[in-house]
């Protein structure tokens, strides 16, 4: 009987390691990182400063490599940007005496398997003693049709429509995602503590996100739904979160 444990045992230690193996995620790299401060003449205190940073994979295959492409492009971009838009933004706020202003971008990797690559950027404003936060978020597939590139919420659904070019459309995915989010906003918006601000509805509601592009995916892949602050409440709220289940989203399909 003993021996019999033991070899219970081994085999399932087997089995974890195999897959943890098939479960693989990315290898990170050295993040791309870039930024500027510019500064009034004769100053050594910086009127705006911008950095970001995006993450990089020790890629192995073709789809790791453009994974890291695509991250290479947005920063190439955000370099640009800097190089033109932020010099005229300064010298509009030195001329009018604005206060030294900050924008820092970073990133988070909410999951990373063999599976799925999801990563949540977010943003971060300092004007003075404002302060705002804001996120984005993409998801890339890493197996199937889709391999390397990003993936929007009816493609992790397999949602697609054949009249997916048709943008003014809603989605079959999207309506799923108003209408579960909406029957949280609604049941929760009748508590007397509720911070949602006054009139909310379901129009106001899918002004406020684009379930297509505004989620990520989470360490148990769930799909998780976001709305910026103080767009359907207060903003010391912050930001607001809706995960589901992807098995949750495709049985309401059938309802």
């Amino acid at each position: 009987m003993k021996h019999s444990f033991k070899w219970l045992l081994s085999v399932l230690l087997c089995l974890m390691l195999v897959g943890g193996a098939f479960a693989q995620g990315l290898e990170l790299a050295q993040p791309l990182r870039g930024g500027r401060t510019l500064t009034d003449d004769g100053s050594t205190e910086g009127n705006y400063t911008f950095s970001y940073s995006f993450p990089q994979f020790a890629a192995q295959t073709q789809t790791d490599q453009a994974i890291n492409d695509y991250y290479q492009a947005v920063a190439q971009d955000m370099q640009s940007g800097m190089n033109i838009g932020m010099i005229d933004s300064a010298a509009l706020d030195l001329e009018m005496g604005t206060s030294p202003a900050l924008m820092e971008l970073d990133y988070q990797i909410m999951l990373n398997d063999d599976l799925y690559l999801s990563v949540v950027q977010s943003a971060r404003q300092v004007a003075g003693n404002t302060e705002s936060d804001s996120v984005s978020a993409t998801t890339f597939a890493r197996d199937g049709l889709y391999a390397g590139q990003p993936i929007n919420l009816s493609q992790v659904l397999g949602l697609e429509q054949e009249d997916d070019e048709l943008t003014d459309v809603e989605s079959t995915a999207e309506k799923l995602a108003y209408r579960l989010v909406w029957e949280i906003v609604k049941r929760d918006s009748e508590n007397i503590e509720a911070e949602y601000l006054d009139g909310v509805s379901e129009d106001t509601l899918r002004e406020a996100f684009d379930p297509e592009s505004d989620f990520y995916m989470d360490s148990d892949e769930n799909i998780v739904f976001f709305i910026q602050s103080g767009v359907i409440a207060g903003s010391i709220a912050g930001i607001l979160t809706f995960p589901f289940a992807p098995a949750e989203l495709l049985s309401a399909v059938k309802e």
